[in-house]
């Protein structure tokens, strides 16, 4: 029968975080001085958002053993959260030390170097995309079950409907969300005052008219189903003079843009980002877009968390041009094989220098080693 600490790992694993800490905390006399009992009770605190609690163990922690990439990356969570990036870079940095090939610490700290302002911060806490640099948890064995079963009902639906009923081309453009605030903002706000533009980094000065064109581009973009358009707008206006009632209100959309990106939904709204269309002096405006590359793969590293990174051969899937090679990351280990080209669905991320980086969302590799079209 697996131990306690075991089934709290299997419950978090399920998103199940309140009964993994009540289980945890039920055996406190047993684990008096065990490390893993007091991190993966820190974990399941770190999770549910209970920062203080999550601290209290961590410290037990590491009264026990001090260089283990999990309590690390927990004790660095808790200062990235509370917006501490010092601290939370000197974690992250050991690491890296520790584990030269950790993706966690590297996506947090190309994230802190490239937009780990206070402001941001705060959005991401609120968001929950934050969790991202938490402690991975490992893949949801519920959602591979419903996964499974959703694929089986699908499939059933399917059928019925190509046998009872005509295709008919869904609508997508029809609108996603009530956005009337956006255009309910006054001119005197759309600009940022002296005092806030001394306290932001900018890397546009718009005039009030542009800005907002921007946020009109940006509503019908979104309305549309082309996220990365409206992306790019979101970031357009990120990065600039925008005022501080544009930045709230365009979160409204931020939080929504894809969400569940897929091949068929990026290329059936012909929104996809060429590698040869990013103006690389303005590379900022395409942080997060979503974009569907063809290549090839070499040099795989693996992390102890069961992540994985490549290096992204773009546009060498016909063995003639190499456009560029780039490092693209996953959060698990995917079954490539090099012999053969492949299609990755990534979301772009840049550091401060510019340098492309890609996150892994999915991949494509033809059966014949040759793709069609």
């Amino acid at each position: 029968m697996a131990n306690v600490i075991d089934r709290a790992n299997s419950l978090m694993k399920r998103r199940m975080f309140s009964r993994a800490i009540t289980m945890l905390e039920a055996r406190s006399e047993f684990y008096a001085d065990d490390f893993e009992y007091y991190v993966t009770l820190g974990k399941a605190c770190l999770y549910v958002g209970d920062f203080g609690s999550a601290a209290s163990y961590y410290s037990r922690a590491r009264e026990i053993k001090i260089n283990n990439s999990d309590l690390l990356l927990g004790q660095a969570a808790i200062f990235l959260t509370r917006g501490d990036t010092e601290r939370a870079v000197d974690y992250y940095l050991n690491v890296l030390e520790n584990d030269p090939r950790n993706v966690t610490a590297k996506a947090a700290l190309d994230f802190i170097r490239t937009k780990g302002d206070y402001p941001t911060i705060c959005r991401w806490n609120d968001s929950g995309k934050i969790k991202r640099f938490f402690p991975p948890l490992g893949i949801n064995p519920l959602i591979v079950m419903r996964c499974a079963l959703a694929g089986l009902a699908a499939g059933f639906l399917i059928a019925f409907f190509v046998m009872f009923f005509p295709q008919r081309i869904p609508d997508f453009n029809g609108p996603r969300a009530n956005l009337s605030l956006l255009s309910a903002i006054e001119d005197s706000s759309l600009v940022l005052s002296k005092e806030e533009m001394a306290k932001t980094r900018i890397s546009l000065v718009l005039q009030k008219d542009e800005i907002r064109s921007s946020m009109n581009r940006c509503v019908k973009a979104f309305n549309e189903y082309k996220d990365n358009t409206a992306q790019i707008e979101i970031n357009r206006l990120l990065n600039s003079n925008a005022g501080l009632e544009v930045r709230q209100k365009i979160s409204v959309i931020s939080e929504k843009l894809n969400s569940n990106p897929g091949f068929d939904s990026l290329m059936a709204s012909g929104d996809n980002i060429q590698f040869t269309e990013i103006d690389r002096e303005k590379f900022y405006l395409y942080e997060d877009c979503v974009v569907s590359w063809r290549g090839t793969v070499a040099n795989e590293t693996l992390g102890e968390d069961g992540s994985s990174a490549y290096s992204f051969l773009v546009g060498y899937h016909d063995k003639k041009t190499m456009l560029a090679q780039v490092k693209i990351y996953f959060k698990n280990i995917i079954d490539l094989d090099y012999s053969k080209p492949v299609q990755f669905l990534a979301k772009l991320h840049f550091d401060t220098e510019g340098n492309l980086f890609l996150e892994g969302l999915g991949f494509y590799q033809p059966l014949e080693g040759v793709f069609k079209d």
